[in-house]
């Protein structure tokens, strides 16, 4: 018997009222490649690539033929507390290639258990109770990585006890050495790129001066990769830009390969605590299943010699490179692009001088990006979303393998809206908010290339 309405979502109202009034409300039912497809058969392009977490497109081949092969072979999935071939050989592989010495790994089911065993592993090795973390970073919404997280709205109303976690300025290496020097720290845990503050690339030669810093001082350096990592900004690594090795890299996100849920905290051979080893664990970790999985995407990233990551580089410099173009074309839309590789930033000026209240109130508020999100992905099909802790900046974060053809036709799309911005066409960017459906967009014309399935629209200009 159903109870009240029934076209009324039973998750999260709060979330359901905004998605609705922005227009994001899309029941998505079919997913290939770099396109979702919502009930009415609608394609929407794809730049947000689920934050990050999906690499290699919508149901890739590689990983639907590591699954088969589980399922063909009768492979286990949960074998705890016995050993898993799979969670052995992926260990062994994440030890070899991540920029942490001797490895240990540690395996979790999300981004925010990952910060949650490090911060665990930290104190343990340590025997300090502070973690100490940068302004602008996000670390995850579990309570301890909520409470290393910056913007306190994800912690105040959750009464998180924070009374030993500290914050420095991101990029200032004066205030990381007077913080530490006071020896009560276990870790400093930072991001080489920090997504949620817009994009934000560390300041050059940070990381390698925190490092420096976190040594003299016998504090953990905990790198959160659960990000950039993994062919994101152009590397394998974003540490990789400065030749720097951590403590701890944490991964998750790209690690499940856009289909299961997979993270690991990768802890240097020094850094290990034994007290860790016997009491920390979690009931799905070493998943056979999700560790086969995270190896054929290792293996992917990896394959002649890493293409795919350097074709990341490429694309990254050529969709920064079209960013640049739309901030001198539309200056009094855009101000300037942030990011490395395929985790950009585009960077929205505030509406203050707009003659509408309505619109002041709305760039006042932060729903400024929010409402261009809306008009992208009801007049362009494509979906982005602003960044968490800066919602005046696009997040621009598609998979590894989109194609140039697609980022131009984000492009084309950002130029529609700096146009608009800039003439104050504000009426054109908000129409969609009335129900007026957006222009038709036809579907991608699937084309066959090696064992995937790519969508492949025609190319439009070049910037």
């Amino acid at each position: 018997m159903v109870i009240g309405n029934p076209q009324r979502s039973r998750l999260n109202p709060d979330r359901q009222f905004l998605l609705q009034h922005i227009h994001f409300d899309k029941p998505i039912t079919r997913a290939q490649g770099h396109y979702l497809y919502d009930a009415q058969g609608e394609a929407y392009l794809d730049f947000l690539a689920q934050y990050g977490a999906v690499p290699f497109g919508h149901n890739p081949a590689i990983v639907w033929e590591a699954l088969n092969r589980v399922r063909l072979n009768h492979e286990p999935s949960l074998v705890q507390p016995l050993l898993s071939p799979a969670a052995e050989a992926l260990s062994a592989k994440l030890s070899a290639i991540a920029p942490v010495r001797n490895g240990y790994v540690t395996f979790t089911n999300s981004g925010a258990e990952t910060v949650e065993a490090a911060i665990k592993l930290a104190r343990a090795k340590t025997l300090r109770p502070y973690i100490v973390s940068a302004s602008g970073g996000f670390h995850g919404k579990t309570l301890g990585a909520v409470s290393a997280t910056w913007n306190p709205k994800y912690r105040e109303p959750f009464l998180a006890d924070t009374r030993h976690f500290d914050f420095v300025p991101y990029g200032d290496v004066e205030a990381l050495e007077a913080r530490l020097a006071q020896g009560d720290v276990a870790a400093f845990l930072v991001e080489p790129v920090q997504g949620e503050a817009g994009m934000i690339d560390a300041p050059a030669g940070y990381l390698r001066a925190a490092a420096e810093i976190c040594k003299r001082h016998r504090t953990l350096l905990i790198v959160d990769e659960i990000q950039s990592g993994l062919g994101r900004t152009g590397t394998l690594f974003a540490l990789e830009h400065e030749g720097v090795t951590a403590d701890m890299v944490l991964l998750a996100k790209a690690l499940g390969g856009g289909m299961v849920s997979l993270g690991a905290c990768i802890c240097a051979e020094h850094a290990w605590s034994e007290e860790f080893g016997l009491f920390h664990s979690s009931t799905f970790a070493n998943n056979h299943l999700s560790c086969a999985i995270g190896l054929a995407v290792i293996e992917h990233l990896l394959a002649d010699d890493q293409a795919l990551v350097r074709d990341v580089a490429e694309k990254g410099d050529y969709l920064r490179r079209g960013l640049e173009v739309l901030i001198r074309c539309h200056p009094r839309a855009f101000s300037h692009a942030t990011g490395k590789g395929l985790m950009q930033g585009l960077h929205i000026h505030p509406w203050q001088h707009a003659d509408s209240y309505f619109l002041c109130h709305a760039s006042w508020t932060g729903m400024s990006v929010p409402l261009i999100c809306g008009y992208l992905l009801n007049q362009h099909k494509i979906i982005t979303v602003p960044t968490f802790n800066n919602n005046g900046v696009i997040r621009i974060e598609p998979s590894l393998t989109i194609t140039h053809a697609e980022i131009d036709r984000l492009l084309d799309a950002l130029d529609d809206v700096g146009e608009a911005i800039a003439q104050e066409d504000f009426a054109k960017l908000l129409r969609y908010l009335t129900g007026e459906r957006g222009k038709v967009v036809h579907f991608p014309q699937i084309i066959e290339k090696g064992s995937e399935k790519h969508a492949e629209p025609q190319r439009a200009m070049s910037w």
